[in-house]
């Protein structure tokens, strides 16, 4: 686990927050966001930071940060042929980016998804929108999906 934006704690790996998710008996937030994403600094920077939606998002969920462009290579063993595009995916971005659109029907950043310990969506994915009230409205309507 690393320290995240608006020091939100987040995950870099997909399977390691659900588990730690199940661990403590919270939801999984997704982040799939982007290192070269100017909406997704955007959100982080007006949206993260208001008071009520940062103490959900560090308190009530694990939040898997994960990023479609980030150009680590995998090691050859976690490398595969998506079955979505037909394409070797050699990186983690390229994983994350395969994992969002083979999933969840779409590519673009950032991407928010709510879903329990059995990968159940909570309540409906949000892309970008700055409106903090909708977004905290959004948290807690899937806090109330997974109690």
């Amino acid at each position: 686990m690393d320290v995240g934006p608006q020091n939100i704690p987040v995950f870099h790996d997909y399977d390691d927050a659900l588990a730690y998710a199940k661990k403590v008996g919270k939801p999984l937030f997704l982040d799939f966001t982007g290192k070269a994403c100017v909406n997704c600094r955007q959100m982080e920077i007006n949206v993260w930071s208001n008071p009520e939606v940062n103490s959900l998002m560090k308190n009530d969920f694990v939040v898997a940060a994960l990023y479609v462009d980030y150009r680590k290579k995998l090691p050859e063993d976690e490398q595969f042929i998506s079955a979505y595009s037909g394409k070797k995916i050699r990186t983690e971005g390229q994983k994350w980016s395969d994992f969002q659109i083979s999933k969840y029907g779409t590519n673009s950043q950032p991407y928010y998804v709510l879903i329990d310990h059995n990968e159940k969506e909570l309540n409906k994915p949000r892309a970008f929108n700055l409106d903090t009230k909708a977004y905290k409205a959004w948290l807690e309507e899937g806090l109330s999906q997974f109690n």
